[in-house]
């Protein structure tokens, strides 16, 4: 199935899918990537990186050549002061949007027309340092909500607050220059995802919303999004697409 897809303009679009395809469908994927993605491609030492870039950057452009019409080969890309990808050439009003995660063999997409969206996907790994990752990057609030749970919650509440924290500053455009202890987010199990409060003049936490993404077994996923009335439609992604 290769047909266009249509986007409301308070659509999102979810879709997921596996970078574990199949040896013969790699060298496939290859040809609708540009020169410089297949440069990228080939400077991953392990084999198992390089396919899943392939893949997951391949399986972007055939979702994105559906959305606007166009051949996955011919999507071109310019990406922002902070290294985000966007489409270079916009012919729709408002602007198409999109952002990207994939961890463990797993990728999330998210789309929408006009409206600023991060997207972030994580294995949870049982025995991760998550104790001196969270002190170094959460806010106090967050560390003391944190230590707060039960031994047995907080592996899982430390990654709903990274992925919030993520899919956040992914949506906000600004990478790393936002300091992950400069805003909170919930992450008590059982407590909606929501921004709680972020040290900025330009921002107000009522104009976005997160959602938790129940996308794979043993992984966390959130969406971030700058709007409040918004209708989220999840779809699975193959080869047949």
């Amino acid at each position: 199935m290769n047909s266009s897809i249509r986007l409301g303009l308070n659509a999102i679009h979810v879709w997921r899918a596996s970078l574990e395809i199949k040896k013969k469908d790699i060298q496939v994927f290859k040809r609708l990537l540009t020169p410089d993605e297949k440069e990228r491609a080939d400077r991953f030492c392990f084999e198992k990186d390089q396919a899943n870039f392939i893949t997951g950057r391949a399986i972007l452009r055939t979702l994105l050549g559906r959305y606007t019409n166009q051949s996955p080969a011919d999507i071109k890309f310019k990406y922002n002061s902070y290294g985000k990808p966007l489409l270079k050439k916009q012919v729709q009003s408002p602007p198409f949007n999109f952002n990207l995660s994939h961890s463990g063999g797993k990728v999330l997409y998210a789309f929408s027309r006009g409206i600023p969206l991060g997207i972030d996907l994580e294995k949870m790994k049982p025995d991760i340092d998550f104790a001196a990752i969270a002190q170094r990057f959460f806010s106090h609030g967050e560390v003391s909500s944190l230590f707060s749970l039960k031994k047995s919650d907080r592996v899982e509440a430390f990654y709903a607050c990274w992925t919030r924290k993520e899919a956040f500053i992914k949506a906000m455009e600004m990478g790393l220059s936002l300091e992950l202890d400069k805003f909170n987010v919930s992450l008590r199990p059982g407590e909606p995802a929501r921004l709680i409060s972020i040290k900025s003049q330009n921002q107000n936490t009522r104009n976005w919303s997160l959602y938790d993404l129940n996308v794979f077994r043993g992984f966390k996923a959130c969406l971030a999004v700058r709007s409040r009335n918004i209708i989220i439609s999840y779809y699975l992604w193959d080869s047949t697409c």
